[in-house]
């Protein structure tokens, strides 16, 4: 483990370091393209509101947040890797805003909930596996609740995958 890695001031620190040092455990990608970040935050209210629920009750409780995605953080991957075969550098930024692209973080120091976090990457089936391991967790006792589920951008990477399976030309 590499941790802490420092990029231009950005600090990515395991866990239990950050909290010791009263900081946000990963340096968190505020450029998720805002329509993802609408969609996963209208979603989460949604299943709040079928719950009867409301953000306040979370608060005490110990919160999972397990996502799903088919590409993960392609939203700068592909610049990083064009630059990282090319043999050049790259661009820290761009490092920075994929290795703080986790949406399960994201969503959890949106709503400033505690528990565990994992974002899944098993192409289509991430969603469902997102359940399943929250389902696991609730059953472990790792968490009191769990906020699960699946979220993806169109990316190049994902469109070429689409391509490939001759699902889009």
């Amino acid at each position: 483990n590499d941790l802490p890695l420092d990029i231009e001031g950005v600090v990515l620190k395991p866990r239990a370091e950050a909290a010791a040092d009263g900081e946000a455990p990963v340096a968190l990608n505020d450029q998720l393209e805002s329509l993802e970040r609408d969609l996963i935050l209208s979603a989460m209210e949604q299943a709040l509101a079928q719950a009867d629920w409301d953000r306040e009750q979370l608060t005490p409780l110990r919160v999972g947040v397990v996502m799903g995605t088919s590409v993960a953080s392609t939203f700068t991957d592909d610049q990083v890797y064009s630059h990282w075969m090319a043999g050049e550098a790259y661009p820290d930024q761009a490092l920075a805003q994929y290795l703080g692209g986790n949406l399960a973080l994201w969503l959890q120091s949106q709503w400033g909930l505690t528990g565990p976090t994992l974002t899944l990457c098993n192409a289509c089936a991430s969603g469902t596996a997102a359940i399943g391991v929250g389902r696991e967790w609730l059953q472990q006792g790792l968490c009191d609740v769990v906020i699960a589920g699946g979220s993806d951008a169109l990316s190049r990477v994902s469109y070429t995958g689409f391509i490939s399976l001759q699902l889009a030309d």
